[in-house]
């Protein structure tokens, strides 16, 4: 009986292995958006504004909902204001 349950069990593991996997993301952070960032947090270490950054930012949490939302409501428009669709996808 316990190699019946062991069946069942890794019948059950294998069937749901993937169903909650995601692909990796082909593009996420380039070399360059990589140095920009380390130029950034340098000049915000150097000048001592770690806090005020800190705040900057939890402080534009909320408006995360609605700039997601006004990107979706502007992509129709997308060829009026970038030449490629490519633009707007890394913009987005």
């Amino acid at each position: 009986m316990s190699s019946k349950n062991t069946s069942i069990l890794t019948r059950l593991k294998n069937y749901c292995a993937h169903a909650f996997a995601v692909s990796p993301p082909e593009s996420a952070i380039t070399e360059d958006d990589e140095v920009l960032a380390e130029k950034a947090a340098a000049f915000i270490v150097r000048r001592r504004l770690t806090a005020p950054a800190i705040m900057l930012l939890e402080t534009g949490r909320p408006f995360n909902y609605i700039g997601s939302q006004l990107l979706t409501f502007l992509s129709p428009f997308v060829s009026i204001i970038f030449s490629s669709t490519a633009e707007f996808d890394r913009f987005t």
